[in-house]
C-alpha cells in the first residue's frame, strides 16, 4: 500500500489550495474519467469546487471537479508520524510509478507554482507554506541517500 497526497477538509476559510486546472476536451472526457476513477479508487469522492485562475485578469473563476479522500476510505491513514509516512513513500510503487517520484515531482511543481503566485517569495517562505510536504521530501531523500551507502 502506498501513500498519496490528498486534500483534507478545513474549517479555516483563509486556507488556500494551490494547483492546476486542466480542461478536458469533450471527446476525451469518458476515457479520462475512466482512468481517474481507477486511479482514485477506494474511498475518494468528487466535489465541485471553484477555481480562481492566478495572474489572469481576463479569466473569471471556473467550476472544476476535484477528488478528495473520505475518512472512511479503507486506505485513509491520518498518521502524523513523518518517519513512518516517509518510509512508506520511499518503498511504495503504484500504477503511476514510485511514490517518491510522485512526491518529488509534486514538491518541484509546488515550488514553481508558489514562486509564480508570490513573486516576492523566497525559498524559505515557500518551504514554510508547505512545511509538511517539504519535510516529507527531505526525509524520503535521506532514506534514498542512506540506502545508497
Amino acid at each position: 500500500m502506498g501513500r498519496v497526497v490528498t486534500l483534507v477538509k478545513t474549517e479555516n476559510e483563509e486556507d488556500k489550495v494551490y494547483g492546476m486546472a486542466y480542461e478536458i476536451h469533450s471527446n476525451n472526457m469518458e476515457k479520462t474519467f475512466e482512468n481517474l476513477h481507477f486511479r482514485e479508487k477506494c474511498g475518494y469522492s468528487l466535489k465541485e469546487v471553484t477555481f480562481y485562475p492566478h495572474n489572469d485578469l481576463e479569466c473569471k473563476p471556473i467550476s472544476c471537479i476535484c477528488y478528495y479522500a473520505n475518512e472512511d476510505n479503507s486506505y485513509y491513514s491520518p498518521s502524523d508520524d513523518l518517519s513512518l509516512i516517509s518510509a512508506q513513500i520511499y518503498k511504495s510503487i503504484g500504477p503511476s510509478g514510485t511514490n517518491k517520484d510522485y512526491l518529488y515531482n509534486l514538491c518541484n511543481a509546488l515550488r514553481i507554482l508558489l514562486k509564480n503566485v508570490n513573486e516576492n517569495c523566497n525559498n524559505e517562505e515557500i518551504t514554510r507554506q508547505e512545511s509538511h510536504l517539504f519535510l516529507l521530501e527531505t526525509l524520503v531523500k535521506q532514506l534514498e541517500t542512506n540506502s545508497a551507502i
